[in-house]
Formats: structure tokens, sequence, C-alpha cells
């Protein structure tokens, strides 16, 4: 489950992925416009343990550039 962090937790703010099995476009732009969201509220949220298939997916859908700011890999 998904919910919005409060401001002023430590920085970054990490989300282990290692129990995600697979996502499709949709879960992705999910997870990207939550990530914004994250963001503008001053919490600098990071992937952790993304597994290799989804950054795989990330890379083919053309969204690495989009998720580059939350996981280092996908640069």
């Amino acid at each position: 489950m998904l919910t919005q962090p409060e401001s002023g937790l430590i920085n970054p703010f990490r989300i282990d992925c290692s129990k995600i099995n697979s996502v499709d476009m949709s879960g992705l732009q999910l997870l990207y416009v939550w990530l914004q969201c994250v963001s503008i509220r001053g919490v600098k949220p990071e992937l952790i343990n993304l597994p290799v298939d989804i950054q795989q997916n990330i890379k083919q859908l053309g969204l690495a550039k989009c998720f580059s700011d939350f996981y280092m890999d996908l640069a």
C-alpha cells in the first residue's frame, strides 16, 4: 500500500521494492506520480532493491529518465 509520507522525514526516504513481482505501464505511471508527489512535499524518495526485470521493463518502456532521480542504476 502506498501512503503519503509526512514532510520532515529523514532524507532520503527509502522505498524497498524487493517484494514487487511484476509491474505494468499503469503501475509504473502510478509509482512515478506518487514519487513526484512525495518530492513536492520536500521528501527525497529513493527506490532500493528494484528487481532487475523491473529495471529492464522501465528501460524498455523508455522511462529510465523519469525514474533516474529515484534509482541510480537506471541512468
